[in-house]
């Protein structure tokens, strides 16, 4: 009888040596821009372009090229379509060597390394997810530290940048382009301080060079190859490669991500702690600005705290919606690395918990201390189904309450319930952590009239209670209920003020 095989992260070691080897009998710069023009291709048949090409592959195979193709020997081998396709076997053979779904724990975690891995890829650039940022950060005054933070370590003004960037999509979203020159902004360029254009690409771009030197010093020496493989691209942070003069998108639907949130990930980038110390109440109000348009009433945290008792923290937001409650946690966190990478359960659980853990004990103890209060602010409060929503800034990937619970955090959920007579005050089939995009979805499908917060929730319940129609995410929820939601009305109202801002900068002489 065959024995089944194990994984071992030798065999992945091995057949990345086999990659590594392989890469470096051809010029560094060819296959890297191999791999550029297939991310960039426009082809017919995108599903069979996709079955030969998937993006998180190419964009491993530009990091491995940085971080080991040979610079200095020559001749190399030639890098015909031949020799390209080989070495992008070679690749996918090394995807065969890594843990299958039956050797992770449980096959939610297997997936969710999926979910990391190929999810961000999966669409184009959003307008107006990209205006969020305005929302959150643009509008700050310009005393305000993120301002000056911002200027510092990106070279131009927070708002320079938003239109700056919103411009340069349109290269690659209407013109459909696969590079960009500064020349291209020649008819922006007077509207802007003398250099603004190139520090901007400069923001955003690196040479093959400095690509080489800022990879190997990010580089974990104790990383491992079956890590590698789920990780998001280290690229997004520098999203165009400046080749010869002309700046390339290592990939349209990485430079997107990168921009959608790139003010974010770049004030957060040198001090995580002290940016969320600032972000938290940003995002808060943020989260509470989104609520208000549901038609619910909305009771923040510090009128639950004129009635609540004064023990342990609250939640930002209680929605009261007829007789159903939801308790709303906004924490405007991102997944670490090793937790987007990790296949065990305890090191995510390390890495939620001054998030996903903290969020449902907050809730727990709001719920517990409410028992007995009729009502807040005038406001009745009913004796019905109880739901958490915690709104993170980027997808967690947890699943629901019940998912969590499950797979990642059992032993630590228990010792919170303990507290509460062995009977959670929120089911763990009721909670769900959402990013804020499938937030303001969520909000927007409500504001549509296609349903209400009570409806929603209750057939996320009973979906995700059946395995034909669970659900991965908080916003296939939303799709499945309401499939032509539109993006939230405040968001849309922003990006047309970026690009009214953006047309008021046009040179209209001929």
């Amino acid at each position: 009888m065959a024995t089944e095989r194990r994984f071992f992260e030798s065999e992945a070691e091995e057949a990345f040596r086999r990659v590594r080897n392989r890469l470096r009998t051809h010029s560094p710069e060819e296959i890297i821009m191999a791999c550029i023009d297939k991310l960039s291709a426009q082809p017919n048949d995108w599903v069979q372009h996709l079955r030969f090409y998937p993006p998180w592959r190419l964009l491993l195979l530009v990091k491995w090229t940085l971080l080991y193709g040979e610079y200095t020997s020559i001749p190399r081998r030639a890098l015909t379509v031949g020799n390209f396709n080989y070495l992008l076997n070679l690749m996918h053979d090394l995807e065969g060597h890594l843990r299958k779904p039956s050797e992770y724990e449980n096959m939610f975690l297997f997936f969710r390394n999926m979910a990391f891995q190929q999810f961000w890829l999966e669409h184009e650039f959003n307008m107006l997810d990209f205006a969020r940022q305005s929302v959150l950060f643009g509008k700050l005054d310009p005393a305000h530290r993120f301002q000056a933070s911002f200027l510092e370590k990106a070279g131009i003004p927070l708002p320079q940048f938003i239109e700056l960037a919103m411009m340069l999509m349109t290269r690659f979203t209407v013109e459909k382009k696969g590079s960009v020159t500064p020349e291209w902004f020649r008819t922006v360029v007077k509207a802007y301080e003398a250099g603004t254009i190139e520090r901007f690409l400069t923001f955003l771009s690196a040479d093959i060079t400095t690509l080489r030197v800022k990879l190997g010093q990010t580089r974990d020496p104790n990383r491992k190859v079956s890590y590698e493989v789920y990780e998001k691209s280290p690229l997004r942070e520098m999203p165009l490669l400046e080749y010869h003069g002309v700046y390339y998108p290592f990939s349209p639907q990485l430079l997107a991500r990168s921009l959608e949130t790139k003010i974010y990930d770049t004030l957060r980038k040198d001090d995580p702690q002290g940016f969320m110390n600032t972000f938290g109440p940003i995002f808060e109000r943020y989260v509470g600005g989104s609520l208000s348009n549901i038609g619910a009433p909305v009771i923040p945290e510090q009128e639950l705290a004129r009635v609540v008792p004064s023990v342990g923290k609250l939640v930002d937001y209680l929605v009261v919606d007829g007789e159903t409650t939801v308790f709303i946690d906004a924490k405007g966190v991102e997944m670490s690395y090793l937790g987007m990478v990790g296949h065990q359960p305890e090191v995510i659980k390390d890495k939620t918990g001054n998030s996903i853990i903290k969020g449902i004990e907050q809730a727990l103890g709001t719920a517990s201390r409410l028992e007995g209060i009729n009502e807040i602010a005038g406001v009745p409060i009913r004796n019905g189904n109880k739901y958490l929503i915690v709104v993170t800034f980027k997808d967690m990937f947890v699943g629901n309450g019940i998912d969590f619970y499950e797979y990642v955090a059992k032993e630590t959920l228990d010792r919170i319930v303990s507290r509460y007579a062995g009977a959670a005050p929120i089911p763990f089939g009721h909670m769900y952590f959402v990013s804020v995009d499938d937030f303001d979805m969520m909000v927007s499908a409500i504001v549509s009239g296609a349903t209400d917060l009570t409806r929603l929730l209750q057939q996320a319940v009973a979906d995700d209670a059946l395995a034909a129609t669970k659900k991965f995410t908080f916003g296939q929820h939303v799709r499945k209920i309401c499939p032509e939601v539109e993006s939230p009305k405040w968001l849309y109202d922003e990006s047309k003020s970026i690009l009214d801002r953006c047309a008021c900068r046009f040179d209209k002489k001929p």
